[in-house]
């Protein structure tokens, strides 16, 4: 009766799967043979319970299981499988370390690929995943869209500017960025001695850390400030010329941001801070440092009754002013805007004119209407240049140094940061003069006996 009973059962569901599935002709007859074995054992095994047998026959641990059956292996169907985890051994279900397993192969396979396993082409601006963002590798960089980004790993950190440069993501420690500031008013100090914008530049380069030049600009405003109007005036042409080799137009709206940021703490040291950061911010603007802009734009970011809004107002008036940019162009004085290299030309005019005459009040004139006190080192590097280009003018150059020095028009700085500068360029000079260490070192003996060099 049993065996008649799975007979009619098999026939109905054999009528079931007409020729509608999706099942081919010998996976049905496959299946249909499987679910009859499987309910001929739990009938056998119903009966061996019902007589006291508490064990399973030991034909259905041979016999195929209907969970061994496949039904999607056809290829027209193969689509359709769904990607299964990594088995365990019979019996057992799969551990967690399986799926996970899995899961992780899964990944693998089909990274880079959309939802039809296609690749997947990747939109504007979108980043691959870098080395030390894979499980398994300690390296990692820091990137704000990274899911396990968190932003207290790298509040003292320095990014570097520009995305597409090299060494994206790189940082500096406290350490290096306070090196690099010290470095900058080092640099500065001596450009403001100087007056060799070119010198500056190169220092600069050879720091190495362009992407954080926006801090040059902060810093040298912020020295000259210190300064009598014609060290504002040199710092003014000096941004000139750094933008767009040394500087971008970018860093040097950062570096009036930052400088903006610290007003009132600048307030304590220099009180006319605020007039003084309008005629900066002014300058830049007509210098084409900076955009027309920038100033409207940080009024709308500044709190109210601060020093920055202050500022920012008067810079606004400056700049909406009736022939501002002429007004501008001589905003620190009317002897502050003398080129350096015009004043190099006339101390070079000087010196040749008392070598033809050797009238030394007439160069002393010459020299006082020049108002540069704090570029006088450049007379005496000049006529030490002469000297050693020129031997038979050395007595006349000389006296006139030791007869300045007397007066006071030349200080005993001045005096060595001119020898110091000519010592620095002798393997230059050597080039066209190849006695040019031994005539320097001549004229550093006598200047020293004389007394006008210490």
């Amino acid at each position: 009766k049993g065996s008649l009973l799975i007979g009619h059962r098999s026939w109905r569901t054999m009528a079931h799967l007409n020729d509608d599935s999706f099942l081919s002709r010998e996976q049905r007859l496959q299946l249909e043979h499987a679910l009859s074995e499987k309910r001929k054992d739990e009938e056998l095994s119903a009966m061996g319970t019902a007589q006291g047998q508490n064990h399973v026959m030991p034909s259905a641990k041979t016999k195929p299981s209907v969970l061994d059956i496949d039904p999607w292996e056809s290829s027209a169907h193969l689509f359709l499988r769904r990607p299964s985890l990594e088995k365990g051994p019979p019996g057992r279900r799969a551990s967690y370390e399986d799926k996970k397993a899995g899961a992780v192969a899964g990944l693998q396979l089909n990274k880079g690929r959309d939802n039809d396993g296609k690749p997947r082409r990747k939109s504007k601006g979108e980043k691959a995943w870098e080395p030390g963002l894979v499980p398994g590798e300690t390296s990692h960089f820091l990137d704000e869209k990274d899911p396990n980004y968190n932003s207290e790993e790298d509040n003292e950190c320095v990014y570097k500017a520009g995305g597409a440069g090299p060494g994206v993501g790189e940082v500096e420690s406290e350490e290096d960025l306070a090196a690099f500031k010290k470095s900058v008013d080092t640099i500065m100090a001596e450009y403001l001695s100087s007056g060799d914008s070119s010198e500056f530049s190169s220092s600069i380069q050879g720091l190495n850390r362009p992407f954080l030049h926006h801090i040059i600009v902060k810093r040298a405003v912020a020295t000259a400030m210190d300064h009598r109007p014609k060290e504002k005036e040199m710092v003014s042409q000096l941004l000139s010329s750094l933008v767009p080799s040394i500087l971008t137009h970018d860093q040097v709206t950062q570096g009036f941001e930052d400088l903006l940021g610290q007003m009132d703490d600048l307030i304590l040291d220099v009180p006319d801070v605020i007039t003084q950061a309008a005629l900066f911010i002014a300058r830049a603007v007509v210098d084409d440092l900076v955009a027309p802009s920038f100033v409207a734009t940080c009024i709308s970011k500044s709190d109210r009754g601060s020093a920055a809004l202050e500022s920012l107002t008067y810079c606004g008036r400056l700049l909406s002013a009736r022939h501002s940019t002429e007004r501008l162009l001589r905003c620190w004085g009317a002897g502050a805007g003398r080129d350096i290299d015009a004043t190099k030309e006339s101390i070079k005019g000087m010196l040749k004119e008392f070598v033809a005459s050797a009238d030394a009040g007439e160069a002393a004139r010459c020299l006082a209407q020049l108002q540069v006190p704090f570029f006088h080192h450049e007379v005496v590097k000049q006529a030490l240049v002469l000297t050693i280009e020129e031997p038979a003018v050395a007595e006349k150059l000389a006296s006139l140094l030791g007869s300045l020095s007397k007066t006071g028009q030349l200080s005993p700085v001045q005096i060595q940061t001119g020898f110091a500068r000519v010592r620095e360029r002798l393997e230059d000079l050597k080039l066209d003069v190849p006695q040019a260490e031994q005539r320097f070192v001549e004229c550093e003996q006598k200047a020293r006996e004389v007394g006008w060099l210490v």
